[in-house]
This record gives structure tokens, sequence and C-alpha cells, in this order.
């Protein structure tokens, strides 16, 4: 009775151990992979899922130019200026554009000096300015909000994140 005992133990450890090692190379923090040791039959979903999509470089900064917009669009003081923007969508294009840039870092990182290597860099630094001339953008938006709340020009924002939405297709 002992040994059997003893042997599922050793079988649900290896299985924790099996668990905290595919979560840990799937993304997950430690925090995740290391729980996953005593308690990885409550981590099954987080296999089964499809992967998780990696963070760009820009993805904070995505998300905190975002998460600005959206509290000025929300504030009641801009009740003047309610947009029907797209905000979503446009947020996941410039995050795919940033899981990109990760992707490319990868490959650079993992690669030594070539022609293609700095042409493959080249190209990155274009991505980043790109990302980072819309994010400049759409903190001016963000500015043109208040103002516009004091000046009563909705259309105004409209317009400019129609252009904005047209240079990411």
């Amino acid at each position: 009775m002992s040994a059997a005992v003893a042997l599922l133990g050793v079988l649900y450890t290896l299985a924790g151990v099996f668990f905290a090692v595919r979560l840990h190379g799937r993304g997950h923090g430690l925090p995740v992979s290391g729980a996953s040791l005593l308690a990885w039959p409550l981590f099954v979903p987080l296999l089964t899922e499809g992967p998780r999509p990696s963070r760009g470089p820009l993805a904070d900064r995505i998300e905190q130019t975002f998460d600005q917009l959206r509290g000025a669009l929300q504030d009641p003081a801009a009740t003047v200026v309610r947009a029907d923007l797209d905000l979503t969508a446009v947020q996941e294009a410039l995050h795919a554009m940033d899981r990109r840039l990760a992707f490319v870092d990868g490959l650079i990182s993992d690669s030594e000096a070539t022609e293609t290597q700095a042409r493959l860099t080249a190209a990155r630094m274009e991505t980043v300015s790109a990302i980072e001339g819309l994010l400049k953008e759409i903190h001016d938006l963000r500015l043109l909000v208040g103002l516009l709340a004091l000046e009563g020009e909705p259309e105004v924002i409209r317009v400019r994140w129609q252009g904005l939405v047209e240079r990411l297709q």
C-alpha cells in the first residue's frame, strides 16, 4: 500500500514539473509556473488554450496612450466630444505591429552581422518610428479632446482619427 502511495506521489510531482516547464515555456510568469508544481490539475486550461501573444517592446506605451485617450473621452467634461472611434481596432493593430517587432528582435539577436540583418534592423527602426508617430498623434488627439471640450468642434476628431486609421491599413 505505501509503495503505491509513493508511486502516485512521484507521478503527481512529475506531472507538476512537466506543467511548470510547459507553462513557463509558453510565456507564463514564474508565479504561475511555480504554483503549477503543486496544483497542476488547476492549470490544465492554460496548456489547452492557444499560445499567448508575445508582448513587444512598446506594449506598455501603447496601453498607456490608449488608456489616457479613453479616460479623456469618458470624462464628463468632454460630453461635447462624444466621437464614435473604434479604439480597440487601432490598438490591436499597433499591438500586432509591436509583436512583430518582438519577433524581429529575437531574429536580430540570434544572428551574425550580414547585409540582410542590416536591412532588417533598418526596417525595424522604420516600424518603431511609425508606431511612435502614431502614438504621438493619438496623444495629440487626447489633447484635442480638451480643446474641443472648450470650443465644441467634435468633427475634427473624427476626421483626424479616420486619417490615422487609413494610415494603418
